[in-house]
């Protein structure tokens, strides 16, 4: 035979008063369970900021599957290094042939460029 009790909705309510009643009593509890609460919820909206600028959102470019990233090969250390020479890319700007815009930005600092405000080569 399996026990089934109602609970008087007001017997709940008095649980609250109860709650706070022991949280005040016990304030080193009540410290550590609310700075738990804080860092977790904090985490939280961190990592989902994160996940939604990086993966949610689309990227603020007419056709984001169209862009490319131009690395250089040094064939003597036979390694890609990110940094192209201001050479290449202004002769990439100039030959327009396989590229409709070119910009550039820097993967260290995450600093973006818009290819409108792009210092251009006269």
């Amino acid at each position: 035979m399996s026990s089934c009790s109602i609970q008087n909705p007001k017997s709940k309510m008095a649980t609250v008063p109860f709650a706070f009643r022991q949280l005040w009593k016990h304030p080193g509890f009540t410290t550590v369970t609310v700075l738990t609460l804080a860092v977790g919820i904090g985490a939280t909206v961190a990592i989902y900021s994160a996940v939604q600028t990086t993966i949610i959102d689309p990227l603020p470019v007419p056709d984001p599957d169209r862009l490319m990233m131009v690395e250089s090969f040094n064939t003597k250390k036979e390694r890609f290094k990110a940094a192209i020479s201001p050479l290449t890319i202004r002769r990439l700007r100039q030959e327009k042939q396989v590229f409709a815009e070119l910009t550039i930005f820097d993967v260290m600092r995450a600093m973006k460029i818009n290819p409108m405000e792009a210092p251009r080569d006269q």
